[in-house]
């Protein structure tokens, strides 16, 4: 029988593998984070920074992220809504979560007297399992 010269295309139905970026200092956190993650969507590639500089170190390193979630405060002089507007300055869009222990109404007052122009998707980590989904799907992430 006679080799084929024509390659076979990949199957339209395979989804390329999603690159998501968490950015936690709090290695218990990060691994919740993770984990929920890993339960929806199993074969997600999953990369860290502890801080905001190797985060933007990983997001210069040429892999094309898909979502990045990332807690507000975080060790070093940067906080997650600096990344955040690293990312707007770079006219970077990518769907973007920021968490945080703090709940929504002491997260707003705390960013009032910067005027955010955009602020970004915002969880509280005590309900992060349980929103974590609703979540990603209304960024149309996965």
């Amino acid at each position: 029988m006679a080799k084929s010269i024509f390659r076979k295309l990949p199957d339209a139905s395979v989804k390329k593998r999603k690159h998501v970026l968490i950015v936690e200092d709090e290695p218990l956190w990060q691994a919740i984070i993770e984990r929920s993650l890993r339960c929806i969507h199993p074969g997600v590639s999953v990369i860290t920074a502890s801080d905001a500089e190797k985060a933007i170190e990983q997001l210069e390193s040429g892999t094309t992220f898909d979502l990045v979630i990332s807690d507000q405060r975080l060790d070093g002089p940067r906080t997650g809504l600096d990344l955040w507007d690293h990312l707007l300055e770079n006219k970077t869009v990518m769907p973007f979560i920021l968490v945080s222990s703090a709940d929504r109404e002491a997260f707003l007052s705390s960013i009032a007297p910067y005027r955010y122009r955009e602020i970004p998707r915002y969880l509280v980590k005590t309900n992060i399992v349980k929103e974590f989904s609703k979540e990603i799907k209304r960024l149309s992430v996965f």
